[in-house]
């Protein structure tokens, strides 16, 4: 029995919980209120999206996530409660006692589980629960094919027409001539196989790898003693090479040696000593000293020439007095100067301060004029003069700091005159004499030589280049030849000892070794020959007996592989044979199986479309479609269509679902009159289901009903 069903954001329910009791429930509401939404859910619950007609994108409220659509059921059958979780993401079923329960997961198990607990099968029972009747009775106005396609697709006919289709798609089927024509190929390959498959006379063959191996030893053996005398004529030929190197070395020390020699010779022979002046110190002397005298006299000119200016006296401002004197005199007037520019600032704001003190105006009251007052008179008339003293001090000031500022420019100017005079007659020590020691600036008189023309230097200094010049040349070439003597000296002792060395090494026989060393190479050059020719042989015979035994063993896995290739061949002939057979017998077991399904289900059918009707009728299937009566249903009214309908799903429900504990019916009756729906009301009663869920408007139904539900408003 479902106790009750949760729904969120499934279709038009964002959030809605319906509570469920056992017997009759009516589902009433108007049009678009979510009453077949319902029945859907509970199919989706129990079997997952195959009971669904569209898609979870679809189904799910709209402007909402497909993850956020969810189903929850909880429904009890035998005494054990069972709750189903279902969404996109996940799917739990929970059963039992919750402190003993347990717990199935995953989309397929939970179908799985419900469909064994309902001993129905999963695919069938979803199409049955959400069938519409209203498709039934579509089906049934179409005409027969339509009817039929819809009553065996809910029933499952046409599995047996799934099974002919698998068995065409995973057996082999087919005619046999192929498979024989094969095994009788594998045949002649297995006889070929076995008569490759010849054992190797091992003996034979290792008698022959031994032989050879033996030859290879020797071969070995011989290469060594070759390899031994070729390295012992290597050292000796190395030897002598030495010897002949080091001998070609000294004989081209005594060639360099005697080259050095002859060009050491032809150098010194070249070198021509040319003769020195006379008396050339002693004239470079008497120069050098004229031309002291003519710069002396140079140096003279030009402290005179600097001097000259001040052997006047001064004709602007003196001061009586030292340097010592008129420096301090200079400092007090600079103090002087700022003490009175500073003072200056002081009256002025003193000035504006006593302007500041007048009275001035008139009485807003009497318009008197204040300065009239006589204390108002008297305070100005005070105040005045001290502005006219303060107005005089001012000027005072001014005129002692235009008077402090000349004094101070003729002072200035006096000490500049004398540091200039001081810096000229620095180097005039001893040609001037200083006048005026006790005023200032100084001047001077000139007390040195007489200065006259300036004499030229420059050809003395010619002359003195030229004789030093020959001095050295004479010296230079004295030096060289010194040198080029002891070179001359050094390149014949290096020759002697060249050729002393090359006397004491002989000439060596180079030829001879060269030749015994070359006949050392070939003679161990042909035993490494010898001895690759025997490996080659060791090898052929160790490479021979592996391919024989290759051989071997590919013949005989080759015939393992033709005889199971045989078994396998004619094992597969079997199962063709078999396999032809078997669908021979399916295809004509399926009318057979087909018309006692209908048998079954036509005969329920009758039985409940009697209840319904009220009248005693027989229901018949023909190639022109379903006839009541021998009528055909194309002639029956519209509530005898529903009648017909709703007998059709109850019999095809107690056929390939009698297990199932509930029924879920939308709108059966919508056709009928108020007997014919009482009819159908005591036939649902008396069917045997322990839940009966209905959507209806109809208000007989609601009024029989256990449990009424209404939706909406």
């Amino acid at each position: 029995m479902i106790n009750s069903i949760t729904l969120t954001n499934f279709k038009r329910h964002e959030n809605l919980t319906i509570n469920f009791g056992e017997g009759f429930t009516v589902l009433r509401g108007g049009n678009e209120q979510g009453k077949s939404t319902i029945l859907l859910a509970i199919a989706y619950a129990l079997f997952g999206t195959k009971a669904l007609p569209d898609s979870l994108d679809d189904v799910v409220t709209w402007g909402c996530a497909v993850t956020t659509l969810r189903v929850d059921l909880e429904f009890t059958i035998d005494g054990v409660p069972y709750k189903i979780r279902r969404s996109k993401a996940s799917c739990q079923l929970d059963y039992g006692v919750p402190a003993a329960g347990q717990t199935v997961t995953g989309q397929t198990e939970v179908t799985a589980f419900v469909a064994r607990l309902l001993k129905v099968d999963a695919g069938a029972a979803a199409r049955l629960t959400i069938a519409n009747q209203s498709a039934i009775r579509g089906a049934l106005e179409a005409g027969p094919k339509a009817t039929t396609e819809l009553i065996e697709r809910l029933s499952e006919f046409n599995q047996i027409d799934n099974l002919i289709e698998l068995m065409q798609e995973k057996l082999t089927l087919g005619s046999t001539a192929t498979a024989t024509a094969a095994i009788a190929a594998a045949t002649d390959d297995l006889a070929r196989a076995k008569e490759l498959a010849v054992p190797v006379d091992a003996v034979a063959a290792e008698q022959r790898i031994q032989r050879a191996g033996v030859a290879y030893a020797g071969a070995n053996t011989e290469l060594d003693a070759c390899e031994l005398l070729e390295r012992a004529a290597q050292e000796a030929h190395a030897q002598l090479r030495e010897q002949a190197v080091r001998r070609d070395n000294l004989v081209r020390d005594v060639t360099r040696a005697q080259e050095a020699q002859r060009r050491a010779q032809q150098a010194l022979d070249a070198i021509v000593v040319p003769e020195m002046p006379k008396d050339a110190q002693d004239k470079v002397e008497a120069l050098e000293r004229q031309i002291a005298d003519v710069e002396q006299a140079d140096r003279i000119a030009l402290i005179f020439k600097k001097i000259q200016p001040y052997t006047v006296a001064p004709s602007g401002v003196v001061f009586e007095g030292t340097q010592a004197a008129l420096t301090a005199e200079i400092k007090d007037c600079v103090a002087t100067d700022q003490a009175l520019r500073e003072s200056i600032p002081t009256l002025r704001g003193e000035l504006k301060l006593l302007n500041a003190q007048l009275t001035h105006g008139t009485c807003t009251f009497c318009g008197k004029d204040f300065s009239g007052v006589p204390e108002v008179a008297k305070r100005n008339a005070g105040i005045l003069l001290e502005i006219a003293e303060t107005e005089n001090a001012i000027s005072a000031a001014l005129a002692e700091v235009n008077g402090s500022a000349e004094h101070l420019a003729d002072l200035r100017a006096v000490d500049r005159a004398q540091r200039e005079f001081l810096a000229v007659g620095a180097g005039a020590e001893g040609y001037v004499e200083i006048i005026g020691n006790h005023t200032l600036p100084h001047y001077a008189k000139w007390t040195g030589p007489e200065v006259g023309a300036n004499i030229p230097v420059d050809d003395l200094k010619l002359q003195i280049k030229r004789l030093r010049d020959a001095a050295t040349a004479h010296n230079t070439a004295v030096v060289r030849r010194e040198e080029a003597v002891k070179l001359v000296k050094a390149s014949e002792d290096q020759v002697e000892e060249a050729q002393a060395a090359l006397n004491n090494c002989p000439e060596v026989p180079l030829s001879q070794a060269q030749t015994d060393l070359d006949g050392a190479r070939d003679t161990t050059r042909a035993a490494r020959a010898a001895v690759e020719e025997a490996r080659k042989g060791l090898d052929a015979h160790t490479r021979a007996l592996a391919d024989q035994q290759a051989a071997y063993t590919r013949a005989v896995a080759e015939a393992v592989r033709n005889t199971e290739r045989l078994e396998q061949l004619q094992q597969a002939l079997v199962e063709l044979e078999f396999n032809n057979a078997l669908l021979k017998k399916v295809r004509a077991c399926r009318p057979l199986l087909a018309d006692k399904l209908w048998t079954l289900v036509l005969a329920a059918s009758s039985s409940y479309f009697s209840d319904i009707r009220g009248v005693k009728s027989r229901v018949t299937k023909t190639s022109d479609g379903f006839m009541i009566d021998g009528h055909p249903v194309s002639s029956m009214s519209g509530s005898t269509l529903d009648a017909l309908g709703l007998a059709i799903r109850v019999a095809l429900v107690r056929t390939f679902l009698p297990s199932s504990p509930f029924l879920v019916l939308d709108e059966p009756s919508s056709a009928m009159d108020g007997d014919r729906t009482g009819n159908m009301l005591g036939f649902l009663s008396r069917a045997g289901f322990q839940q009966i869920i209905l959507c209806s408007h109809d208000p007989l139904s609601e009024s029989i009903c256990n449990h009424l539900i209404t939706l909406g408003k």
